[in-house]
Formats: structure tokens, sequence, C-alpha cells
């Protein structure tokens, strides 16, 4: 793994909000460095939750926040999730200006484009800068990338390191992998915590974590064993991710997370305007049930 920029245990932060919606810093900074605590590493700022519910101001400004705590300790992603490419733009620029040492970029989102649309937009941003990227397909934008585009992105753009994918697909991966040449440099990367195991048995060399902003030991456990070569060891480990993970989400969005997080001391806030909290219900089946598995 010594040529990665970005391997094994990843954690993706929740935008901590106070009670008037606005963006709580100091708590935000507080879970990043709970992650550089438990030896993750590196830091991914504004998945798709939180580009769905920030303002591109907004987002910079974590990521910036995020650079100042991280220190250089970790490699930090900012996480481009935005339909007009103006807007792209700027974020970039300033996630390059605030020390960022990659960009991810995920498709439009809400309406269908056709893909050479698609490839386009890719393109323009790519083009313009100068970091890493890594393109995220993210399926709930309602713009699957096509395992033959993610390959035209890759190998028509020098820049482009690696591929974060959020596409519970297994054929999806495995198309990816066959078509990305074996001489080239290609980091893929898990989006989603049901297909660690996955992604490393078909080459990935790592997963951009919910779970493990609580619990990244059990993150960290999984990649260490399969890296080890305890394959057995760390099939197992997933199932007991999935396990936590299918808990977490009783609650909608990442509300059972935030409520996880509140039962480890590491308090996330509260949901933005629509996103709800978790009900009394919700809270007291993810805590019995994370008790069970000895997770808190």
């Amino acid at each position: 793994m010594n040529d990665y920029l970005f391997y094994g245990a990843m954690t993706e932060p929740i935008a901590p909000m106070d009670k008037e919606g606005n963006i709580d810093y100091k708590l935000l900074k507080a879970q990043v460095q709970f992650q550089l605590d438990h030896k993750i590493h590196a830091i991914f700022v504004s998945g798709l939750t939180e580009c769905m519910v920030t303002s591109v101001d907004e987002q910079i400004e974590m990521l910036r926040e995020t650079v100042k705590t991280v220190n250089g300790q970790v490699p930090v992603m900012g996480n481009i999730c935005l339909n007009r490419p103006e807007d792209a733009l700027t974020a970039i620029k300033a996630f390059e200006e605030a020390g960022a040492d990659a960009v991810s970029i995920a498709q439009p989102h809400t309406f269908t484009y056709e893909e050479d649309a698609i490839y386009e937009y890719y393109t323009n941003l790519i083009r313009r800068t100068k970091l890493p990227v890594y393109v995220y397909n993210a399926p709930q934008t309602n713009n699957i990338l096509s395992p033959r585009l993610v390959k035209r992105l890759v190998e028509e753009n020098e820049n482009v390191r690696g591929y974060k994918n959020s596409v519970q697909d297994i054929l999806h991966l495995q198309s990816v992998m066959e078509l990305i040449p074996k001489e080239r440099h290609f980091e893929c990367i898990a989006g989603s915590d049901s297909t660690i195991f996955a992604t490393l048995a078909l080459g990935g060399c790592g997963i951009i974590s919910w779970v493990s902003i609580m619990f990244p030991e059990l993150i960290e456990e999984l990649c260490d064993a399969y890296f080890k070569g305890d394959i057995e060891g760390a099939r197992a480990l997933q199932f007991r991710v999935q396990k936590v993970r299918t808990i977490l989400k009783h609650a909608p969005m990442d509300s059972g997370y935030r409520y996880a997080g509140e039962l480890i001391g590491l308090p996330m806030g509260y949901p933005r305007q629509p996103m709800s909290q978790a009900t009394e219900e919700q809270k007291n089946y993810i805590r019995e049930e994370l008790t069970k598995m000895g997770m808190i």
C-alpha cells in the first residue's frame, strides 16, 4: 500500500448542526480528532448527505476546518456533488487553496442525463484541477456511471487516481475492475460499509465509512485482517459490520448514526431539516441492539 494515497479504513464525518441549524464546527473538529486518535487512515469531507443539505460555502468551510485539525497527519479528500459546474469549480479551487490532498467528484443529480453529457461534466472539472481526482459513483443521484464511462474517465485523464464506488452491485464492480488496465495505478474504494470485503476481494484498497465514525476499530480490523491474508477473519468481520450498519439504519438517514455517537460520548448535533431525529422507539432499539453486540 506504499503507493496508495487513500487506502484502508477511512471516515466520512457527519456535519453536526446546532439547534438553529448552523454547522457546529467545534463538534466537527471533535469528530475529526476522534478519528485521528483512533488511527483512521484518511478523512472524506462533505459526503452525499452533507452536499444535499449544506451550501457550497459551508462545504468549503468544513474542508478548511478539517484540514486545519488534521494538520497533515492523514490525507483529506473534499467531495463535490453539485449540479452547476460553476459551483463545482468554485469548490474545487477552494479545496486546493485550503490544502486538500485530493478531490472526489460525484455525478450530477436528480434529473437523468445522457452519458456523453456526464462525461463532459466530469472532464471539464477534472482538467481544471491539479489535485488527484477520485470519481464518485453515487446511485442516489439517479445517474449511475456505467463501467465503460468509469474506464473512459480513468484512461483519458492522468490525474484520475481512483474510484469511490457506492453502487452496491458486485457485477458492476467486477466489470469496472476488469476494464481498468492493470498497468494503471487505480485506487478502488468502497463507498458503502456493506461492500468492504467484496471490494477488497476484487482488488480494491479500502473503505470510506460511516460506521467508522463511531466504531473505527471495527473497520480497521476488517481491512487489516484482509491485508494480512486472514480472509475468513475479514469475512466474519464484514458480517459484523453489516449487522451494525443495519442497526444504525433503523432510524432515517443519518439519525441512527448521530444517536450512536451520543451513546459513545461523541455528540454530532442535530440533523438539518428536512432530515429528522430518531424517535425514542428507534433510539431504544439501536441502544439495545448495539449493547447485545458489545459495541457499547
